[in-house]
């Protein structure tokens, strides 16, 4: 056994049975504005891995190995490495508090791996569904807080305009599907 694996995920699975994702990238810029504006999903339907958000499109289905960052339902850390960085950021109230955790952890040196063999059933959204705040305004404040903490100034500027383009562009698709469902 490697000593310097920190965290360890499984495969994860929809109640239904289909695979999700376990195994993601750490958090950047342009992964951001990917993101935002909906490329990422293109990416997942044609497996176009170069346009992909976080989601680590090799890393997942059958694969067990080193990952970059892990997924944050069920994640097994080890005590040693999860005491040495502090442990989980407060600041992050939902969503991306454990890719800082993992990112902090891989700059002291640690590895996150993924086990296929171990599978966990996890019903994405559920948790989200119990917060009063809509879960897009509770991931834009996690990006911002992970942006502050982790990229220099052009990332920070990066991550707001993308935000702002990535929210406009949500906004006004919202606002013609609602109209639409009106008439």
């Amino acid at each position: 056994l490697d000593p310097h694996i920190a965290a360890v995920a499984p495969a994860l699975y929809y109640p239904d049975g289909r695979p999700q994702a376990s195994a993601y990238f750490f958090i950047t810029p342009m992964r951001i504005v990917k993101s935002l504006l909906g490329i990422d999903k293109l990416a997942d339907r044609w497996g176009w891995a170069i346009l992909s958000g976080n989601i680590d499109l090799d890393r997942n289905g059958n694969y067990s190995g080193q990952v970059e960052s892990l997924y944050g339902p069920c994640i097994l850390v080890h005590r040693k490495a999860f005491e040495e960085v502090g442990g989980f950021d407060e600041a992050f109230f939902l969503y991306s508090e454990e890719t800082d955790f993992i990112y902090r952890l891989a700059r002291k040196g640690w590895k996150a791996y993924r086990v296929a063999e171990a599978m966990v059933t996890h019903n994405h959204g559920e948790s989200a569904k119990q917060v009063p705040i809509n879960p897009f305004v509770s991931m834009q404040e996690s990006l911002w807080i992970y942006a502050r903490k982790h990229f220099g100034f052009w990332g920070r500027f990066i991550t707001i305009v993308g935000s702002i383009i990535g929210l406009s562009f949500r906004l006004l698709l919202s606002s013609k599907s609602s109209d639409r469902k009106r008439y």
